[in-house]
């Protein structure tokens, strides 16, 4: 709970207890309005559990209201975070062409994103607070994957630790996952723009249709009520 807290961009230790009492009051809530409903729309004659059974249920329903609205604002950050990802990946690489190191172009970058992209930027302080304590920066990787709920971000990290196993030049390895990554971004625009025809379709058979059959049918009808009657 408190790692899909920390990912929705609530970062207080209190979180979790305020999530927690706010589904606690949404029951209360929900239990109080439904059964002020039913204890006027019911009958009177009816035995009381009826009502109270009812509005425990419509009570225990409304819980899942603030898990809702938590993943909301999870999508929201993660659509935030893969927004600001690609230049972020841009910047790693000019510093990697610079010559810098993995651990200052981090630091570097994650100063630089703040100004521009204010959540990722906290997200590269974290973990570039992490690298001084000492932490290898395939781990640091890894839990800023776990933090922001990327998969671009865990396909970075499997590409570090790959590198390093492995000893091919990183700088090469980045460019060619910055180009592979804006390819799924054009191929995920693509792909919504192609579905959107389909998507039209409702509006329009809802909206337009009925009065495209309005304009063509009405002087048929006004023609035969001339006729017939």
């Amino acid at each position: 709970m408190e790692a899909k807290l920390f990912r929705a961009g609530f970062y207080k230790s209190s979180a979790p207890l305020i999530y927690t009492l706010s589904r606690l009051v949404a029951v209360c809530v929900g239990f109080l309005a439904m059964y002020a409903l039913l204890s006027r729309v019911l009958p009177p004659h009816l035995p009381g559990f009826i009502t109270l059974a009812g509005s425990a249920l419509f009570g225990l329903a409304c819980m899942v209201f603030p898990s809702i609205l938590l993943d909301r604002f999870e999508n929201s950050q993660k659509q935030i975070y893969r927004r600001a990802f690609p230049d972020f990946m841009d910047m790693m690489i000019t510093c990697a062409d610079a010559g810098m190191s993995l651990e200052g172009a981090v630091e570097r970058v994650s100063h630089e994103m703040a100004a521009t992209h204010k959540w990722l930027g906290i997200q590269l302080s974290i973990m570039n607070l992490q690298l001084r304590a000492g932490k290898p920066l395939r781990e640091a990787l890894r839990e800023l994957s776990d933090r922001i709920g990327l998969d671009e971000a865990r396909a970075l990290a499997v590409l570090f630790r790959q590198s390093e196993e492995l000893g091919t030049s990183l700088t090469d390895a980045l460019r060619v996952y910055s180009a592979e990554m804006r390819g799924q971004r054009i191929l995920s625009a693509e792909e919504r723009a192609n579905s959107l025809p389909v998507k039209m379709m409702i509006p329009l058979g809802l909206c337009i249709f009925p009065v495209v059959m309005m304009v063509i049918m009405l002087p048929v009808i006004i023609r035969m009520k001339g006729i017939f009657f």
